[in-house]
């Protein structure tokens, strides 16, 4: 096969024929489609992020925009390079995570693929991941990356909307604080990061068995200090990301820590992590869920260490009570409202300027302004939605927008004296208030002349419902909207091998050389409101589920409060029945 290019050389992408790679060409942004003359052979296929089709004696060469080229990490490389060849590959993440930015600001490409080679890493923590950015190693047991030593305590990856990890083997950080931990972690969210598409790890390990700590001694009541703090897996911590992120949850799957003394995953606040065949070693916890933070795990396993399941603390929880909010609805009110929003955002801040007491509106670009427009946005976007279904989801879900899992303002000046913490300043509830009251003034006198009362009802429950239920919790300080939502791990065939034995080689079993032993009491803890639910096995080959129920393998017999239980009720009947 012959071929003749008449490209501008901007941009690269592979050209194959028989799955074989035998051109690596450059397509310039401008035209989207190129010609390339060939032998007259016909073909169609899919080209990396191009599509070649077969025409005459000619193939039409179409870049797909949603795919952009790939950036090429080798340990011989330069940072000075370009890296879109491997010829021409960066020397470090760091340096491509940038190049990586720079091309997704041209705005030609929705993703870029970093692809790493086999090789020791040695990074300046953090790394901050450009969304929809894929980092690729060439194989999880030769790709090592790893923090420098003055930044292992800082969180590796910061990881942003719709980022993917795969073939990454890592090393090197050390947990912050074991028992209240933020930093340390291998991967993180990306302060600010507005999360639609949930960062996914998968296919990644980490280790951290140092030989001077294979057999030093444990003191797992003091959190080991001879073994010192070890890696974090993850950490899925919903304070530092946008205050407008729909989600707080990362993905992980087939992710193995071998790590002393560490943490696998911690999932804090509103964060929320799906775990599939997550496997630790010898770490101080497994899994820790902290103040309302919830893990769902499958075909997982927590092997010695001391902690397996975790589950610490609660969070406050805003529920509105919507049993009040009509079911009618009006798609024309609906298109009205969406068709006028920002003539009710005008008339809202001229009206906040006339009333309000507390903050300046004049300033159009001030930040008091740029943020009463967005949270009001919100709502007028949420009103024209629930006016199209009975349901006031969007609504409600608004409002527990505007309260948060955790405050990690100076002062805790977001904290109510009821432990609900808002996403806004107490002291101004007033003006949220006067917002929210403005809006239903314009939509009631531009619009409800032409609606039904049923329809006219419907609009004012739904702004109500927002006022009613911050009078009563910020202002009221009442308890009547408000639940406890306890830390929750969930966990679906789950192995328990040896857990609470150890966080280093003194735990393994006799068996393996060591003199480690199940601790039933370590393995799943639940403390302060937290809660664990659990399908499981251990080395005995007995089954649980949950903490009550327990087939033993050995005997062959069922034991647990929950059995005994259930056995009572159904044998009381028939004694009664007997006796009578």
């Amino acid at each position: 096969m012959s071929a003749v290019l008449a490209l501008t050389p901007q941009k690269y992408f592979n050209l194959m024929f028989n799955n074989l790679t035998f051109k690596q060409v450059r397509q310039p942004i401008p035209a989207p489609t190129h010609v390339i003359t060939t032998d007259g052979t016909a073909i169609t296929s899919q080209i990396g992020y191009s599509t070649i089709q077969a025409i005459g004696d000619s193939l039409n060469v179409t870049p797909d925009q949603s795919y952009g080229p790939s950036l090429f990490v080798h340990p011989e490389g330069e940072d000075s390079n370009d890296g879109l060849t491997l010829r021409k590959a960066l020397k470090t993440i760091g340096r491509a995570v940038q190049v990586a930015e720079s091309i997704k600001q041209q705005q030609v490409y929705d993703r870029v693929t970093i692809r790493v080679s086999t090789g020791n890493y040695v990074e300046q923590a953090p790394l901050l991941v450009p969304s929809n950015v894929s980092i690729i190693g060439n194989d999880l047991r030769t790709v090592v990356v790893q923090p420098t030593e003055n930044t292992k305590t800082k969180n590796l990856f910061l990881l942003n909307n719709k980022c993917y990890i795969w073939g990454l083997r890592l090393a090197g950080c050390a947990v912050d604080n074991l028992e209240n931990p933020r930093e340390g972690f291998f991967f993180a969210f990306a302060p600010n990061a507005y999360i639609t598409t949930s960062p996914y790890v998968q296919n990644c390990t980490a280790s951290h068995t140092p030989f001077d700590k294979f057999y030093a001694p444990l003191d797992p009541a003091n959190e080991n200090p001879l073994i010192g703090n070890g890696p974090g897996g993850m950490i899925v911590d919903d304070s530092v990301l946008d205050p407008y992120s729909p989600l707080k949850s990362m993905i992980v799957d087939a992710y193995t820590q071998v790590a002393f003394n560490g943490v696998g995953i911690c999932v804090r606040g509103r964060g929320y992590a799906q775990l599939v065949s997550f496997f630790t070693n010898f770490s101080r916890v497994g899994v820790y869920c902290i103040d309302g933070g919830h893990a769902s795990l499958l075909n997982s396993n927590t092997t010695f260490g001391d902690y397996g399941l975790r589950s610490k603390g609660i969070r406050k929880l805003v529920k509105p009570d919507v049993s009040s909010v009509p079911a009618d609805t009006s798609t024309n009110l609906s298109q009205d409202i969406t068709g006028s929003k920002q003539q009710i955002l005008d008339f809202m801040i001229q009206g906040m300027i006339a009333a309000s007491t507390i903050g300046d509106y004049s300033d159009p670009n001030s930040a008091a302004v740029i943020l009463t427009r967005k949270d009001a946005g919100i709502l007028i976007d949420s009103l024209a939605s629930d006016m199209l279904t009975a349901m006031p989801a969007r609504t409600s879900q608004f409002i527990q927008g505007l309260f948060k899992a955790q405050d990690s303002s100076q002062g805790s000046i977001y904290t109510l004296p009821t432990g609900v913490v808002t996403v806004f300043d107490p002291t101004l509830l007033p003006d949220f208030i006067l917002s929210f009251t403005l809006i239903n003034q314009y939509i009631a006198d531009n619009f409800y002349a032409s609606y039904s009362l049923a329809v006219r009802d419907k609009l004012d429950a739904l702004v109500d419902l927002v006022i009613d239920t911050l009078e009563s919790v910020v202002d009221q300080l009442s308890l009547d909207f408000v639940e406890d939502f306890g830390s929750l791990i969930t966990s679906t065939a789950h192995d328990f091998s040896y857990a609470g034995s150890g966080v280093n080689f003194i735990g393994l079993p006799n068996n393996q050389g060591g003199v480690g032993e199940t601790d039933l009491s370590l393995r799943i803890v639940e403390e302060s409101g937290g809660r664990v639910f659990h399908t499981s096995g251990d080395e005995s080959g007995d089954f649980f589920a949950g903490n009550d129920f327990i087939i033993r393998q050995a005997t062959g017999t069922i034991d647990g409060r929950a059995f005994a239980k259930s056995l009572f009720a159904l044998v009381t009947p028939f004694s009664l029945a007997l006796e009578n």
